[in-house]
């Protein structure tokens, strides 16, 4: 009952939170104008960066380390190698901030991107340590305020300061103030520790195929201001992303409590297994199809309507990004799986290979929304594939030990 009472608030405070965040983004578009908010989209893309490499990756560190180890020790141990790798971290957002192919106006977007992924940091360590204390009505207070915050931060930004994106920006990075109330509750527990953490690779191991998920569903609008789109096209590659990655952002973030359902789910008879996955693929498949002829025949009015005219994509292009982000917010569950499965290197072999060809397809020609397409496409078929193939190995390695 707990586990559902658990999951149950962190679905709702994510949703809270994806609300916040949709609210946050019409705002700014609203208020901003084109070239503003392309720096906006181009910031909120590397923001969005920043949560997949530090927020997501850290809290399920500190959740696993926790369950393996029975207390924090070993967390707080190699703390200042973690430091190492956030300050890493901080230094690439400095760095594309002073990228004048990203920012071509105006200055000072390598220091906001620099307190943003200070925030983020913060956050993942402050998140894992409320899961890993078992804190969840804690973490979900966290996560649907999170964003409540900064939709504050920015509507005073836009209203007051009109026309200045930088000041909108910053306000991506109060996000921070909403783990300010549990402060008291974040402790590392256990004492003294002999546990050798190999933090680079732990890290990697649960960042790697969930950040590439994320950075491709996060970064098409800095990818086509690095392609040297105009504003307006980045505004609306912005906006149609926007207004579809919503079931994609509430499923990475209630992941926490996706890996233990999966875990059982992948423990069932192989034959029972292979029929439920046949299922899914269906479903799936279906839900792609119907994502993208509603993105196609209504996409671009819903999105000229939340955003604005002028901030929106033509239906073709709406029709594969909505198709892209279903295939999406199901390989975030298939790369759980394989997790699971204890394939984590496949699967960030996979994303890695989907997200090289994307961008290198934008680099030849190919639209950003096009490219986008193409990549889940192929991540979704290769992680599927991958996936089906070790549920019958596993069938056959059975079979293999049920004979006499």
């Amino acid at each position: 009952m707990t586990a559902r009472r658990d999951s149950a608030a962190l679905t709702v405070a994510s949703v809270v939170n994806g609300i916040a965040a949709y609210a946050t983004a019409v705002i700014a578009s609203r208020g901003l104008d084109d070239v503003g908010f392309a720096a906006f989209s181009v910031s909120w893309s590397l923001w969005a960066l920043s949560v997949a490499l530090l927020v997501f990756p850290v809290q399920h560190w500190i959740i696993w380390r926790r369950a393996r180890d029975g207390d924090t020790a070993a967390v707080r141990l190699a703390l200042p190698k973690v430091l190492i790798v956030f300050g890493v971290v901080i230094v690439i957002l400095f760095a594309a901030g002073n990228s004048e192919a990203l920012f071509p106006v105006g200055r000072g977007w390598g220091l906001l991107l620099a307190v943003i992924g200070v925030s983020s940091a913060l956050l993942g360590l402050g998140r894992g340590l409320l899961a890993a204390g078992g804190r969840y009505d804690s973490l979900a207070w966290v996560i649907g305020s999170e964003n409540v915050l900064r939709l504050v931060a920015v509507t005073v930004a836009v209203v007051l300061l009109r026309q200045e994106a930088q000041w909108a920006v910053l306000g991506l990075s109060v996000g921070i103030l909403a783990l300010i109330p549990f402060s008291p509750k974040l402790r590392f527990t256990g004492g003294e520790s002999s546990v050798k953490v190999n933090v680079l690779a732990e890290l990697g191991a649960l960042a790697g195929a969930t950040a590439l998920a994320h950075a491709m569903v996060q970064f098409p609008p800095a990818a086509a201001e690095w392609l040297g789109e105009s504003p307006q096209r980045v505004s609306a590659i912005f906006a149609t992303f926007s207004v579809g990655r919503a079931p994609f952002l509430v499923v990475l973030a209630v992941s926490a409590r996706l890996t233990a359902p999966l875990t059982r789910f992948l423990s069932e008879p192989v034959v029972k297994l292979r029929r439920s996955l046949t299922r899914t693929m269906i479903w799936l498949a279906s839900a792609t199809l119907v994502a993208g002829v509603l993105g196609y025949v209504v996409g671009p009015e819903i999105v000229a309507w939340f955003f604005g005219p002028g901030r929106a994509l033509g239906g073709i292009e709406t029709a594969l990004v909505a198709a892209g982000l279903v295939m999406a917010t199901a390989g975030v569950l298939i790369t759980l799986a394989l997790m699971v499965k204890r394939a984590n290197r496949l699967a960030a072999t996979f994303w890695a290979c989907s997200v090289i060809v994307a961008i290198l397809l934008a680099i030849y020609g190919v639209s950003v929304p096009v490219a986008f397409f193409i990549g889940e496409t192929m991540a979704s078929i290769l992680s599927a594939g991958a996936l089906w193939y070790l549920v019958t190995r596993a069938q056959s390695a059975s079979a293999s030990s049920t004979k006499p």
